[in-house]
C-alpha cells in the first residue's frame, strides 16, 4: 500500500466503530487517498463530516461507488491536487 495513491476502504461488516475502518487508517498512514462510501446521516451530514466536523478534503467519499469513481476520474486528471492531498 505504501506505493499506493488511492485506496478502496469498504466498510467492515459488523463494525461496531462505525464506518471507521482499519483500511482507512492503514491508507491515510502510508499517505494513499482513502475511497470510502459516505451515506447521509439524520442531520444531513456525512458520517466522515460528522466525525471530522468539516468537509473531508483528503479522501474521495461517494453516495456510492459509481459517485466514488466519478470523484476519482476527476482526480487524477489534476496530479498536482492529488498530490497536495496525498500530503495532507
Amino acid at each position: 500500500m505504501c506505493k499506493s495513491k488511492f485506496c478502496l476502504c469498504p466498510q467492515g461488516v459488523g463494525n461496531t466503530l462505525g464506518q471507521e475502518l482499519f483500511r482507512f487508517s492503514e491508507a491515510m498512514e502510508t499517505g494513499a487517498i482513502p475511497i470510502v462510501l459516505a451515506g447521509r446521516e439524520e442531520n444531513g451530514k456525512t458520517y466522515w463530516e460528522s466525525l471530522f466536523d468539516r468537509k473531508v478534503p483528503n479522501f474521495i467519499a461517494g453516495e456510492n461507488w459509481n459517485d466514488c469513481l466519478a470523484q476519482f476520474q476527476e482526480l487524477i486528471k489534476d496530479s498536482d491536487k492529488c498530490e497536495n492531498i496525498r500530503k495532507e
